[in-house]
């Protein structure tokens, strides 16, 4: 029997190696051949943590523009031989090879394998004899499998997995994350889920390769530089005091969240969870980073050369970034707007002002290729369909705290009656300051520290200051439109949170010979607060992993024989793998969005689908949403009693571009003897042989053929 968590944990560390020459070799090349900052002098840690930020700049909008002219076979032989560029150089230097070991060096690099250890084990299935136990995180990460998939199949510009009525619909989606694990899948030979859980271990090493560049090359620390980094690195295992609220609930209402930062309507999500959730935001916020930081340091002065490499490349990183997040990138870009006119106004900086419009023309020339995928696709919901597209932002009041908890009071049924909206806005405005209290807990206290120590900050911590409040601000009032979460202010977030970690890790390793009593109690607060942050995380790592499982043993509704049934929809897919085609078209029952096996259908065949449960059949990524309702209409209806005859599910199938359908026990369907899930092949059953009859000793889960051909995705 085939034991899926090795299987994952190894395809996912051949992976983790596979991503060393997608997102760590070109940069190394490219700061190598233009001897980036006297790269070629650096130690080999510096040269490191050059080689991954270049490549979180550059490999993203590369993969791209390459993918468009050739397969990604042939981009990931292209990246294979980069990598084996870079061991020729390093053969060749071999003096440069020594790395300054100390008790920091050596920390460092034990919480890196440790961090990469814990993202493999909060991301793959837990297999126990024949029961399979989900992580939370699959809720997203299934969508994001299925991005991957589809694109390894389809190529570049893609086609969207998740709706096929007929024929492909382009993808109108920010991708370029999800190509680069279609490219590691094809260097490595790897699943789409393995690949997405080592592009998570890359996200945490671009971080650490981030706060190491920023400490050096931004605030400018030169002694204790290695201590410094280590301890701003281990800040990104301290989040907010997120476990108060949620211990609250826990204890009033006995009930919890699978995830730590639900407690909250418009999270600031920690560290962790932006790494395991959503890596393609955090590998936009590196790319966003890089950025900066060239620019930054091109105020330092330099020759011509040096300057115009660094603006074309941070051209380039914004590229990327708009590539992998919009949402990231329209916070940096509104940020990087107010730093150039607070530079502009006071000092005549024009060399940044034109340096800063050098990037925008490389970053604008280097997207319109895919800018031109954003527009050239329908999207949106089938009732925004009629109206045209709705904005992408819109001006309201960040609501971390539930404002019903005011609104709701007697006082207010007046107001609320006549005026909703504007006591919906009042409220989140006088809640706003103790939702971001209870989001950024120690990063909050340290902000406050800041800004009343102002005076006495160096320019690059003003910059930081300034930088962190107008992220804050930004997002404090702004929100994303298109859909009902506020994407923008959980993402964008992420670039003051970055700055506020590394002024954190100041507060925290300034040396104060003679504290005094005031001194005393504030490094008491910042302790306990930085406690708290710590077993905040610790219990958003735990719940992730033991929510479902704690369901299952409560007998909870819907949880109930889940975990057997992710076993056998994941032995069922891992047999029909082997014949069914990558661009075949496989289709399951719509079941609950927020069900976990309808979760598994989207999961474990990785391939792409007719439509998804969702209202909006997948096509907010792509498509014609007025064919939605009807899509969506005629694939339940092969799933229901009495089950419609094998010759109308090929019709269907034939209708939809499909050629497999799948059946679970738990589907009506499946208890009709004589309808098409026991009159169609199997998967795995060579033409011609007799199909099974109902009933017998066997599997609980089906894939069978519904059509005698693939239709190929282009």
């Amino acid at each position: 029997m085939t034991n899926f968590t090795i299987l994952d944990t190894t395809g996912a560390l051949r992976a983790t190696f596979g991503f060393a020459a997608i997102l760590f070799a070109p940069g190394y090349l490219l700061a190598w051949a233009v001897d980036l900052f006297g790269f070629r002098r650096c130690t080999l840690l510096e040269r490191m943590a050059w080689a991954v930020a270049l490549s979180f700049a550059i490999s993203p909008v590369l993969t791209q523009l390459l993918g468009r002219l050739m397969p990604l076979a042939v981009v990931a032989v292209l990246f294979g031989i980069s990598a084996g560029a870079v061991l020729l150089l390093v053969a060749i230097d071999r003096s440069s090879l020594w790395i300054p070991v100390n008790r920091h060096t050596v920390l460092l690099g034990v919480f890196v394998v440790l961090g990469a250890a814990l993202i493999v084990g909060e991301l793959i299935d837990i297999q126990r004899g024949n029961r399979l136990f989900f992580s939370v995180t699959v809720q997203d990460q299934a969508f994001r499998v299925a991005f991957v998939s589809g694109i390894s199949h389809s190529g570049i510009p893609p086609a969207n997995p998740l709706f096929h009525p007929g024929a492909p619909s382009p993808l109108r989606y920010y991708y370029f994350w999800y190509a680069l694990g279609a490219v590691c899948m094809k260097l490595v030979h790897v699943s789409a889920r393995q690949a997405l859980i080592a592009s998570s271990v890359w996200a945490g090493v671009g971080l650490t390769a981030m706060i190491a560049l920023f400490c050096r090359h931004f605030l400018g620390v030169r002694d204790r530089l290695h201590r410094f980094i280590l301890a701003a690195v281990l800040l990104l295992t301290v989040t907010g005091l997120d476990i108060m609220p949620v211990l609250y609930n826990l204890f009033a209402t006995h009930e919890f969240e699978g995830d730590l930062e639900w407690w909250s309507s418009d999270q600031i999500s920690s560290w962790l969870d932006s790494i395991l959730w959503v890596p393609n935001h955090t590998a936009a916020l590196l790319a966003c980073l890089v950025a900066f930081l060239l620019l930054w340091r091109t105020r330092e002065g330099g020759t011509r050369r040096q300057i115009v490499a660094a603006t074309l490349l941070a051209g380039v990183a914004a590229a990327s970034a708009l590539g992998l997040s919009v949402y990231v990138a329209a916070g940096f870009a509104m940020l990087m707007l107010a730093w150039t006119g607070a530079m502009f106004f006071p000092e005549r900086d024009i060399p940044l002002v034109l340096r800063n419009a050098g990037v925008v023309a490389t970053a604008t020339v280097l997207s319109i290729p895919y800018l031109h995928d954003l527009t050239g696709a329908h999207s949106g919901t089938e009732e925004r369909a009629a109206a045209g597209p709705a904005h992408l932002f819109e001006f309201s009041v960040r609501q971390m705290i539930d404002t019903d908890t005011i609104t709701g009071l007697p006082v207010f049924a007046r107001l609320n009656g006549t005026h909703p909206v504007l006591l919906d806005q009042i409220t989140r405005l006088i809640l706003l300051l103790p939702g971001y209290a209870l989001e950024l807990g120690i990063y909050g206290m340290v902000l406050v520290l800041t800004i009343l120590g102002r005076k006495s900050l160096n320019p690059a911590q003003r910059t930081a200051l300034y930088l962190a409040l107008g992220g804050l601000t930004i997002v404090s009032f702004l929100r994303s439109s298109v859909i009902g979460n506020n994407d923008f202010g959980y993402r964008a977030a992420m670039f003051p949170c970055f700055l506020l970690l590394l002024l954190t890790a100041e507060k925290l390793t300034a040396v104060n010979p003679k504290p005094q009593t005031g001194a005393k109690l504030q490094a008491a607060a910042l302790g306990l607060m930085l406690l708290l942050g710590l077993v905040g995380t610790g219990f958003q790592a735990l719940m992730l992993r033991v929510y479902v499982p704690l369901h299952v043993a409560a007998h909870m509704p819907g949880y109930e024989g889940l975990p057997e049934a992710a076993f056998e929809a994941r032995t069922a897919y891992a047999a029909a793998a082997a014949v069914i085609p990558p661009n075949a078209i496989v289709q399951s029952n719509l079941l609950d969005t927020d069900d976990y096996a309808n979760v598994a259908n989207m999961l474990y065949p990785e391939r792409a689908m007719v439509t998804d449960a969702e209202e909006d059949c997948g096509a907010v990524f792509g498509g014609d949403p007025s064919i939605c309702s009807r899509t969506q209409q005629e694939v339940r209806s092969l799933f229901v009693l009495p089950a419609p005859a094998a010759s109308e599910a090929r019709a269907r199938c034939r209708e939809w571009g499909a050629s497999y359908l799948s059946v679970a026990k738990t589907d009506p369907a499946w208890q009709d003897a004589s309808g098409w899930v026991w009159t169609l092949p199997l998967a795995t059953e060579r033409s011609g042989t007799t199909p099974p009859v109902a009933g017998e000793a066997g599997a609980s889960f089906r894939v069978v053929n519904c059509g005698s051909s693939v239709t190929s995705v282009p």
